[in-house]
């Protein structure tokens, strides 16, 4: 019995040893392979983080700034690069070949860059083509640990021109080692040199560090990415592996190193094992020694049971029990164990069993992935991958965009009322575990949704759906984007078990690769489908040709109907068949426009330009050929040569300043004008802000705002500006007046600028400045004109009433004034009165404000509160005035007398005030006293009445005509009528010429009104004069009107319009008139004449004309002064210079008219003097027409004319 209880335990012994070395064998290959797999995944992700600095510097390089070598615009394109990605690049330059930094994304104090030629990459970029990769450094420019991924620049030859590098910061490989950790694996990154870039546990080492562990740098120089097992004593690593993640022409640049203690767990495992066996053993020498004494029946029995459980242990049926089927305490304790140590195995087997599963899953989702299959079945299946691994969990997995807006969900087990309410959602802190995990981009744990504080908003909708547990972890991405979150809901209330969460990490990671990977073959589809459209669509001629062959391998649509060969012909040819003439070598392919000739199909040559960029085309090196016709394009360049050139010209040769700007403000160009008016050359101006540079303030120095400025805010509205009243800065700080024109530059229906014309106005200004100050002042004396002092009268006026205050308007008129003008001449008239206006201004100072009126006349208000002070004022002035004046060498005297009236009392408006005055001065010169003061309203005034009334008189039709009769004395049949001019005033009736004309004469009205009785005179008389061919109308005219070019013109349209005889209109012009200025008097009066006009001079004899320039002017008639005629019967003085000036004329062949006649006496006597017309109240007083039509009809003149 004893051997047979020894045999029967001898076999289970062997297969207890046989299981555990199996069983050994079998974890530690597992662990392998799953290491293996990490170390691949890391090494990837390594790898992928390099290409994808790679990719951005090969973007950058193929960038307008970097292909133009713009390198002073490059610095601030860098920055703006490196502060969007502030955990992934501390810089971005440009190296030239000697090793200087060209631009920089950071710049050192003062701009100090120092020479980057003795870094590795630098070196290793020279060298090689393609990516490089350098060593662990700490920045020059930045001092930031990093490691630099570079690349070299080439030009159009093909030749290296500059290195471009990207310093990656080493925190941007962190999370390949950090996300790599799994069961107790630790991860390190490393140079070339075996220099620590990151490491995910300090025992391996600190970034910088070199790896100095023999074994560890074995694997390092022997990689082979696999992982060998290390069962050496004091190790702590007992998994170590390692694999190349650099680029592929410089692998070795980066090394992924792999380290786990995961051996432990199968020492330790197999430590038990063995403890197990030997424990076993014992168990089987204790039972061998029970059996010796135990009955042979019972310790039979109970080694079969626990045989069997051996066999069923060494069959990997752990499931079975052993200890209820034998009886004996040795036995259930052998028993006991045993089926503790299949409890144990069972527990491993599952656990290993679980772990191949996962990783059989792992990798069926990898595939899947790389296999493009749909991208909701692979999440679908990340979900139910999630489930079957941690029972009772309930997985769901949210799609974000990029503003945090859910756009999908996916959760298999859980109710579609439930997907669809996170549906269109916003991620937010607080919103739940989902969304303050994507959000705050951390894994969120609620073990208990009923508490925690996370569900307040959303408790009551998890409770609806019996969830009562969340995990979630957010899916970010390899470019640290969140596409969302994937977690894990529960029944009951649940915290993670060991490896548990680990899931979740884990779903979110496959599920990052897979939305990555979807979302970047999506683009990449698009952007193949775009790139397809653009070549085939493209309106301008594409093909690709082989490098080696120069055979085209795809041609346009356009290129097909532009060569007008079909697209089979032109894929049997190459690019040379087209050329008529090509360059000697002609595969040399570049990016710059090559000018060709081509030809046709129908033999045509076409005059190109091509553009070559290299590709990669199946699987072959190739070009793709951009075409442009210019052979209409190079029949042009000449005329727009000569274009360009006439517009150079025309826009310097312009005496207006010219300048644009773009919708910035920004000059865009200047002409030669614009650069002499400014002071600034156009170099100064193009690309600066012209409101800042030369409209930044306002004339008086005040600022003038961007917001405010007409220029700039009108050049999106498409409207045209004009403004004369700003001001330009110079270059000198100098202001320069201007007026301006901006005009929209419309192109294409967009307004793109503004074009800005604009002329100096300093001139106009000093113009415009003179002219007001003569509006304002008189020329003459310096005071104010009469319009400036009629305002400032009405404004005082309008002050004083409204204080109740009284003032006094004085008008001063000089005595013996006009004596000194007759005899001196008018400049010292002119003398006299600048010095009167000193004195007046000396002695009322700033007590009144003082003006010239008119002629000799000057007039002051002040203030008339004491009435002694200003009669004090008043005489003040009549001293000064009566005060000698040294004229041309003489002593002068005259004297002045002054009428003042006052306000309110004189009158309450100006008209009125000036009246009263102008008669108080009258009083004043009748009663000799010098000075008048008046207080009340003098309707009775002969003063002639304003020019306000005389404009009113011509606006409301006031001035009519009388007629007065001339007949003749000797016996002929001629009549005629001088046209008299009247005034029907409304308040004061009929006034005649005397109380205004002396006035009127001396304004503008004279010429509209001399003009109105021409032609009312000729409208009237235009029936008579027809009816009546011997009759004739006179009018008088003045010297201002002889002087007015125009005047003769005038009055041979006016008898043409209404078709009035020339000769039966005479003109009257006084003896005083003629004499004024001779010249011109006899140059107007010959172009009347020579029309028809008769010319007569009226009150002849009271002048001094020359009787030798009397007989050279083109004078009908001449009318004796009524002063001689009216004296005749009591003068024979009077009667001998009528005769002697009858006699003269008629001597001239000059016919004599008589005015003045009032009795039958001086008729008789006129007529025996040979006198030929008369003119008085004896034969007719002046009338109205029709009262004159009646006299005619009635008259014994007409009616003794009619007879003869």
């Amino acid at each position: 019995m004893f051997f047979a209880i020894c045999a029967a335990a001898i076999p289970l012994l062997a297969g207890s040893v046989y299981y555990i070395y199996r069983q050994t064998e079998l974890l530690q290959a597992n662990a392998r392979s799953e290491a293996r797999q990490y170390l691949d995944v890391a090494a990837e992700y390594a790898a992928a983080e390099i290409r994808g600095t790679g990719e951005t510097l090969s973007a950058i390089a193929a960038t307008p700034i970097i292909q133009g070598h713009h390198w002073q615009r490059c610095d601030r394109y860098f920055s703006d690069v490196v502060q969007r990605r502030p955990d992934r690049y501390s810089n971005i330059g440009v190296i030239d070949l000697h090793g200087n930094v060209l631009c920089s994304g950071v710049t050192p104090p003062g701009d100090a860059f120092r020479s980057l030629a003795d870094r590795p990459y630098f070196r290793l970029a020279l060298k090689n083509r393609g990516l490089v990769v350098g060593d662990y450094q700490r920045g020059r420019l930045t001092e930031i640990p990093s490691i630099v991924v570079a690349r070299a620049i080439y030009d159009a030859d093909g030749q290296k021109s500059a290195v471009l590098f990207a310093a990656l910061r080493l925190t941007a490989l962190e999370h390949v080692s950090q996300d790599a950790n799994f069961r107790e694996a630790h991860l390190a990154i490393l140079d070339r040199g075996g220099r620590i870039l990151t490491a995910s546990d300090s025992i391996l080492g600190h970034p910088g560090d070199r790896i100095v562990d023999p074994l560890m740098r074995r694997f390092i120089s022997t990689q082979h990415r696999d992982v060998e097992a290390i069962d050496q004593t004091g190790v702590p690593y007992h998994l170590i592996g390692s694999a190349y993640a650099g680029p592929s022409n410089d692998p070795s640049s980066i090394v992924v190193l792999y380290a786990s203690r995961g051996s432990e767990m199968l020492a330790n495992l197999r430590h038990g094992l063995w403890g197990g066996a030997v424990f076993a053993l014992l168990l089987i020498l204790l039972s061998v020694s029970a059996g010796w004494a135990g009955t042979n029946a019972l310790i039979g029995r109970n080694i079969r049971r626990i045989a069997e459980a051996a066999t069923r242990l060494r069959e990997r049926r752990f499931e079975s029990r052993v200890a209820d089927d034998v009886s004996g305490r040795e036995f259930k304790l052998i028993a006991v164990q045993l089926d503790e140590m299949a409890k144990e195995l069972a527990q491993r087997e599952q656990q290993w069993q679980s772990s191949v599963q996962r990783q059989a899953m792992q990798v069926e989702l990898l595939r899947r992935i790389a296999q493009n299959d749909p991208l909701d079945a692979i999440l679908a299946s990340i979900c139910e991958f999630a489930e079957q691994q941690i029972p009772d969990a309930r997985a769901c997995l949210l799609i974000v965009d990029e503003q945090g807006y859910v756009t999908d969900c996916i959760a298999p087990q859980l109710p579609d009322s439930f997907r669809r309410m996170f549906i269109g959602q916003q991620a937010k802190s607080g919103a739940g575990s989902c969304g303050t995990a994507i959000t705050e981009r951390r894994a969120i744990i609620s073990d208990d949704i009923a508490s925690d504080d996370l569900w307040v908003d959303y408790r009551g909708l998890a409770m609806e759906y019996g969830l009562h547990a969340c995990w979630s972890y957010p899916i970010i991405s390899a470019g640290n984007r969140v596409f969302g979150s994937f977690a894990l809901y529960f029944k009951t209330p649940k915290k993670p078990g060991a490896g548990e969460f680990s899931i979740s990490q884990m779903g979110a990671e496959l599920a990052a690769v897979a939305i990555d990977r979807h979302t970047t073959g999506e683009a990449l589809s698009q952007s193949e489908a775009e790139y397809r459209s653009l070549f085939e669509s493209n309106p301008y001629p594409m093909w690709v040709s082989d490098t080696a062959t120069g055979k085209f391998l795809a041609v346009n649509t356009t290129a097909v109907g532009h060569y007008g060969f079909s697209k089979d012909e032109l894929l049997g040819m190459r690019e040379a068949d087209l050329e008529l003439a090509h360059p000697a070598d002609s595969r040399v392919r570049d990016a710059s426009p090559r000018s060709r000739l081509h030809r046709n199909a129908n033999g045509d040559v076409l005059e190109v330009e091509t553009t070559y960029f290299p590709l990669r085309f199946q699987g072959r090196e190739a070009s793709l050929a951009l075409v442009s016709d210019v052979t209409y394009r190079s029949s042009l360049t000449k005329t727009i040569s000569d274009q360009n050139a006439l517009f150079s010209l025309l826009m310097n040769s312009t005496v207006e300043a010219i300048y644009g700007v773009d919708k910035n403000g920004c000059c865009t160009f200047a002409n030669a004008a614009c650069e002499r008016l400014l002071g600034y050359a156009a170099s100064e101006l193009v690309g600066r802000s012209m409101h800042r540079l030369i409209h930044h303030s306002r004339e008086v120095g005040q600022p003038y705002p961007l917001s405010s400025c007409r220029i700039h805010n009108r050049i999106d509205s498409n409207a045209h500006i004009h403004l004369d009243d700003e001001v330009f800065w110079r270059k000198d700080g100098r202001p320069l007046p201007v007026e301006y024109w901006a005009y929209p530059i419309v192109r294409a229906g967009t307004v793109t600028g503004s074009i800005v014309t604009f002329i100096d106005t300093t001139e106009r200004r000093r113009q415009q400045d003179e002219l007001r100050r003569r509006a304002t002042f008189d020329g003459l004396t310096g005071l104010l004109n009469r319009a400036s002092f009629v305002a400032v009268l009405a404004s005082r006026l309008e002050r004083a009433a409204s204080e109740q205050r009284s003032l006094i308007v004085a008008l001063l008129d000089l005595d013996g004034f006009k004596e000194v003008n007759d005899h001196l001449g008018h400049s010292a008239g002119d003398q006299l009165l600048g010095e009167i206006a000193a004195r007046l201004a000396a002695t009322l100072g700033a007590t009144a404000e003082i003006g010239r009126i008119g002629g000799d006349e000057f007039v002051f208000v002040m203030d008339g509160a004491d009435e002694q002070t200003v009669i004090g004022y008043i005489k003040a002035v009549l001293e000064s005035v009566r005060q000698p004046f040294s004229i041309s060498g003489l002593d002068i005297q005259i004297s002045g007398s002054v009428g003042a009236a006052t306000f309110p009392g004189a009158g309450s408006d100006v008209d009125t005030l000036l009246r009263s005055a102008d008669a108080a001065m009258y009083a004043a010169k009748r009663e000799g006293c010098g000075v008048s003061l008046t207080d009340r309203i003098d309707a009775g005034s002969s003063r002639p009445f304003l020019m306000s009334e005389l404009r009113r008189a011509m606006q409301d039709e006031q001035f009519l005509l009388h007629f007065q009769p001339k007949v003749s004395l000797q016996g002929r049949r001629r009549i005629g009528f001088e046209a008299l001019l009247r005034w029907k005033h409304p308040a004061l009736g009929l006034v005649g010429p005397c109380e205004y004309m002396p006035m009127l004469e001396l304004s503008d009205l004279i010429h509209p009104l001399t003009e109105w009785v021409i032609e009312s005179a000729v409208t009237q008389f235009v029936g008579l004069a027809r009816q009546c061919p011997h009759a004739f109308v006179s009018v008088n005219v003045s010297m201002r009107n002889l002087l007015d070019l125009g005047f003769s013109a005038k009055v041979r349209r006016l008898l043409d319009r209404h078709d009035f005889p020339a000769h039966q209109l005479k003109l009257e012009v006084t003896e005083s008139t003629l004499m004024s200025d001779p010249e011109r008097t006899k140059k107007a009066l010959d172009e009347l004449h020579a029309q028809g006009v008769r010319i007569a001079i009226d009150d002849f004899g009271t002048g001094y004309s020359s009787l030798s320039y009397l007989q050279k002017l083109p004078v009908d008639d001449l009318k004796i002064d009524r002063s001689f005629v009216m004296d005749m019967s009591d003068s024979e003085a009077s009667k001998t210079i009528v005769r002697s000036i009858i006699s003269l004329a008629h001597s001239l062949g000059i016919t004599v008219t008589a005015e003045g006649i009032e009795t039958e006496e001086t008729l008789a006597l006129l007529r025996g003097a040979g006198c030929d017309f008369a003119q008085g109240y004896f034969i007719g007083r002046p009338m109205p027409f029709d009262a004159l039509l009646d006299w005619i009809d009635d008259s014994d003149w007409c009616a003794n004319m009619r007879a003869k």
